[in-house]
């Protein structure tokens, strides 16, 4: 007899209003108990149908380091408890492996940090806290101070908070941190109290530096004095200082530089704004021996300043943003950094200047030729980082400025774009020493008449041959095989109107017919991208004096935009009218 049978018959002695209501009670626990039954049968056949799940086939060690992967993308640690609402698999995993609980954001509510400390056990910890105030109630301090409880067991540590609170915090802590690998302390003055200590670093977590054995990298914002404060350990590979807290006095250069060169470990410097000069105040070279990458932003003084005063060894990266009108000490400073003579021959650079005025110079190592012929754009080409790069902010004329004076001898292909010089001479002074120079990329305003022309000139200095007698006058460019245009304006407005070639299509036209009589043509020009206002006639000009000719297909009865209007105006005055009269371009057509 079934279980509801033996209740009825159990109950036929009772009165009846008794009868009933046990009755119902006992029925309804019996379906209830089946029901509960028939669930737990449900979740076994649906945690074996999960287990057919590709998902489900990853090894728990692997499916744990995506946990991990993925636990480093939150900003709250409350979201690290959806591991174990998936399903048992994902629980019983997550909860198998410390280190998916490592990673803890702070603030958290007490009960969720407590659960994140038992369930991480005794595994290394990853600690972000953000000191935060809301609607002018200050913030609770305590998981700061709770960090360093459990500073022992901290592996990578960021801090964001006024000073005086991380002041206080330090002051209060006699914790080590034998297993710290990584510091990160940011002073978030926007939310200071007072300005006190708004501009001191003060990190007794670093002294001695036995507290701190295995710190490798060490990253500081906003503490424009951060004098004294670095220790000098063998671990620190990797140094950042940022400040943007202006107004305030900063750490002396020959300060800064005397510190570090006691981190002979010491591989990428980050200094952005970070030291102010005071004349006479440096008076050595410091030598960074192991340096491979240096990251400067500041004044032209003060990085022509650094540069002047660091030795640095000849594989160094370097990236530079300055902003500043002295140009000349800084390429002066920066021409001896990279002139080293154990360093690789630079053979590609790239120069361009965008319309906001920001001016960039890249330096590569490695032969870039094969990706100039491409018909691909220039940020899609994978040129890869730069051996040197330098950028610059509304300062005139600072890349003629600064290419005269960087050793590029060896360069064999050169990118430029924009309103990069407006003369011949100019176009000679940056770029006329490359004599291996063989391919050369020119793009929207960088094209104009005075490029052309100076493709063609001769070189004025003669020099002496083996027997004491005068050698010819050499050409500019003579290595110059390739000539590849892009987004070029071959006329303007007017000249497409009056159905002529164009000012920069006849001096153009004049230097392929100049370097082909003079033994030296171009073996190939590519043109790309709005050449359309060439009519086919231009076109079979062109080709009388290249090897090759690559062009865009023509397209007749093109139309200026009201844009490329005013850019028109740009493009144009880059022409040198003095030597425009100098040379007539349509005498030999």
């Amino acid at each position: 007899m079934d279980r509801v049978g033996s209740a009825d018959t159990e109950l036929k002695t009772q009165p009846l209003h008794l009868a009933v209501c046990t009755n119902t009670a006992l029925t309804r626990q019996a379906i209830e108990k089946e029901i509960t039954d028939h669930l737990g049968i449900v979740a076994v056949l649906k945690r074996r149908l999960n287990t057919l799940a590709p998902i489900s086939r990853l090894p728990p060690e692997l499916l744990a380091a995506i946990f991990v992967l993925i636990a480093t993308q939150y900003e709250n640690s409350k979201y690290l408890v959806q591991f174990t609402h998936v399903c048992s698999h994902w629980r019983d995993t997550a909860l198998a492996f410390p280190r998916v609980w490592c990673h803890i954001v702070l603030p958290a509510h007490p009960m969720l940090l407590d659960e994140l400390l038992a369930r991480s056990k005794d595994a290394p910890l990853i600690i972000n806290v953000r000191y935060i105030t809301r609607y002018g109630a200050r913030a609770d301090s305590e998981p700061l101070a709770l960090t360093m409880k459990h500073l022992e067991r901290v592996k990578e540590l960021r801090i964001s908070a006024p000073s005086e609170v991380l002041h206080n915090i330090w002051q209060g802590s006699n914790s080590v941190a034998p297993l710290l690998e990584i510091l990160h302390v940011r002073n978030d003055f926007s939310q200071s109290e007072s300005s006190s200590h708004s501009s001191k670093l003060h990190l007794p977590i670093l002294h001695p530096t036995s507290v701190v054995p295995l710190l490798r990298r060490l990253e500081v914002e906003h503490f424009p004095n951060c004098g004294g404060t670095f220790p000098a350990t063998t671990s620190l590979r990797h140094l950042s200082i940022r400040n943007k807290k202006h107004g305030l006095a900063r750490v002396e250069l020959s300060k800064l530089l005397s510190q570090l060169e006691k981190m002979p470990a010491l591989e990428t410097l980050l200094l952005d704004d970070a030291f102010q000069v005071t004349p006479g105040a440096c008076e050595r070279i410091f030598s960074l021996s192991r340096l491979r990458s240096l990251n400067l932003s500041a004044t032209t003084t003060e990085c022509a300043n650094a540069l002047t005063h660091l030795q640095l060894p000849p594989t160094t990266r370097l990236e530079i943003y300055c902003q500043g009108q002295d140009m000349k000490d800084f390429s002066e400073a920066l021409a001896g950094t990279i002139s080293h003579p154990d360093r690789r021959p630079w053979r590609s650079l790239h120069v361009y200047r965008l319309r906001t005025g920001t001016s960039y110079i890249n330096l590569y190592e490695g032969d870039q030729r094969k990706w100039f012929a491409m018909n691909r754009d220039h940020e899609a080409l994978p040129w890869g980082k730069p051996e040197m790069a330098v950028r610059f902010a509304n300062a005139p004329n600072t890349l003629v400025t600064i290419c005269k004076t960087l050793p590029l001898s060896n360069v064999q292909s050169l990118f430029v774009s924009g309103t990069v010089a407006r003369t011949a001479g100019e176009w000679l002074q940056a770029f006329g020493k490359m004599d291996q120079l063989s391919t050369v990329w020119v793009q929207h305003e960088a094209a104009s008449a005075s490029l052309a022309r100076a493709l063609r000139y001769q070189n004025s200095m003669q020099q002496q041959d083996g027997t004491g007698g005068i050698e010819p006058k050499s050409r500019y460019f003579s290595s110059l095989r390739v000539l590849k245009l892009e987004g070029v304006h071959f006329k303007t407005r007017d000249e497409v109107e009056e159905c002529i070639l164009g000012n920069f299509g006849w001096a153009l036209l004049d230097c392929l017919k100049s370097r082909a009589d003079n033994g030296i043509p171009l073996s190939k020009l590519i043109l790309r991208e709005r050449v359309n206002t060439l009519k086919e006639e231009d076109i079979e000009k062109l080709k009388k004096y290249v090897e090759t000719l690559d062009w865009d297909e023509w397209l007749e009865g093109y139309e200026f935009s009201d844009e490329e209007e005013e850019e028109e105006g740009d493009y144009y005055s880059s022409y040198d009218d003095e030597a425009e009269s100098e040379y007539d371009f349509h005498s030999d057509y």
